[in-house]
């Protein structure tokens, strides 16, 4: 039974910290911990944004970097949590000097912040005018958009903007996606892809796999969108005080969904006194595709509609999906899980008033011996957890961790491409259960 199992351990303030660093391209992380502090999120990075071919063990240093290529680490032991890490901190930052990076940062782990060792002398020693930060202590246990909003202040803080702060025309950064989103490659094409047709460039797309140089450009764009709140409005808010620019989120928390796409873009080309028709154009084909494929799954089975499926995740991922499997596609919701996020509460409020509205005032819970659930979309951890009480149960993979599965075509759930894959995910799984 699910209740005789090991709760999953969510990734913390730390891997957001990391992860946040980890999306500039051309960015070198330090870790000043334990190698166990390491494997996992070098090989997550690695994974998600390839930045480099020397995959091959053999090729990458034995020492500080482990035989992979990204995160070197000071392979903390007991007797530097006594008497400091000054040493071996020195001796990374000299063995780092061959690599080739434009940005540097030394992050220390959980229980290396307990040692006290000043990471910004070891910084400006080395590296005088490298830009860059340090972060001596990144919120231990606290949420993973947490690490990751507070990292992102600090990154824009630290890159001096590039030029006169002069706003380009028709230009907007992306905000809200990290190399932890499990499409975040997918995310940030389909945006690129319905922006252009409204004759909209993206600047800079944040922390998801730009270059220093493309960031340092942030100060040009004439608006912000936040495609994730948890993890991107803190730092659209800083830049609206800071540097004047505007930012727009999304009502639904996230772009997913025919609706959604559409008020997105409206709202977007609003702002930027934009021709908004050819992406609406693009999501009417979208809706076509949909209908015709709905409506040869509905004559079979009587599906989607009617329905349930259950869902874990930050509060506006959750709204989004909810909102869209409810309204557009009659399913119904039977338990939501929230991950704990910064900022989750403006949309947990919204989507208990919107289960409020439609009479499901009870789905908000944990997915513990869930009943009627067809569907679950959530890691893979948790979809794996929820079989072990249910084999009829399809998953349907909305974040990381994953199975393994080797994506070689990017893929979203946002945006009018990204609502036929969720539906082709969705009318498949219930074709597997039903």
């Amino acid at each position: 039974m699910i209740e005789s199992t090991l709760p999953n351990i969510l990734p913390d303030a730390f891997s957001g910290a990391l992860f946040a660093l980890e999306g500039i391209k051309d960015s070198l992380v330090v870790l000043n911990g334990p190698t166990g502090c390491k494997f996992y999120h070098a090989a997550v990075s690695g994974d998600q944004l390839i930045r480099g071919f020397s995959y091959d063990p053999v090729t990458n240093p034995e020492r500080y970097y482990f035989r992979q290529n990204r995160i070197p680490c000071t392979f903390l032991d007991d007797h530097d949590f006594v008497y400091g890490a000054t040493k071996k901190l020195e001796a990374i930052l000299e063995f780092i000097r061959n690599d080739q990076f434009e940005y540097l940062a030394i992050v220390n782990s959980p229980g290396a912040a307990l040692i006290g060792d000043d990471l910004e002398s070891f910084f400006r020693n080395a590296y005088p005018d490298m830009p860059g930060i340090t972060i001596e202590n990144t919120g231990f246990s606290e949420a993973f958009s947490k690490g990751y909003s507070d990292t992102f202040l600090k990154i824009l803080q630290s890159i001096k903007p590039v030029g006169e702060l002069v706003k380009e025309k028709k230009t907007v950064n992306l905000l809200g996606v990290s190399i932890y989103h499990k499409y975040f490659e997918g995310d940030i094409l389909e945006m690129k892809r319905l922006l252009n047709l409204c004759g909209i460039k993206v600047k800079t797309s944040m922390l998801a796999g730009d270059s220093t140089e493309q960031l340092s450009r942030f100060t040009e764009a004439e608006l912000n969108i936040v495609l994730q709140p948890e993890y991107g409005k803190r730092a659209a808010q800083w830049m609206e005080k800071e540097f004047g620019i505007p930012y727009i989120e999304m009502e639904t928390g996230m772009c997913i969904g025919f609706d959604a796409c559409e008020n997105f873009l409206q709202e977007v080309c609003n702002c930027l006194l934009c021709d908004v028709s050819p992406a609406i154009k693009d999501v009417m084909h979208a809706r076509a595709r949909a209908f015709a494929n709905l409506y040869s799954f509905n004559s079979l089975t009587g599906l989607p509609k009617g329905a349930y499926f259950s869902i874990k995740a930050e509060a506006s991922m959750a709204y989004a999906f909810t909102h869209f499997m409810h309204s557009y596609l009659g399913m119904i919701p039977e338990k939501i899980e929230f991950i704990p996020a910064d900022r989750n509460g403006d949309y947990e409020e919204k989507l208990n008033r919107f289960l409020e509205a439609n009479g499901l005032r009870n789905s908000i819970g944990k997915l513990e011996n869930i009943e009627l659930s067809s569907l679950v979309l959530a890691d893979a951890n948790t979809i794996a957890q929820v079989q072990l009480t249910r084999n009829s149960l399809f998953g349907i993979e909305i974040s990381l961790p994953s199975f393994g599965y080797v994506h070689v075509l990017p893929k979203t759930f946002i945006g009018s491409n990204g609502s036929l894959y969720l539906l082709e995910q969705l009318l498949n799984g219930l074709k597997f259960v039903s």
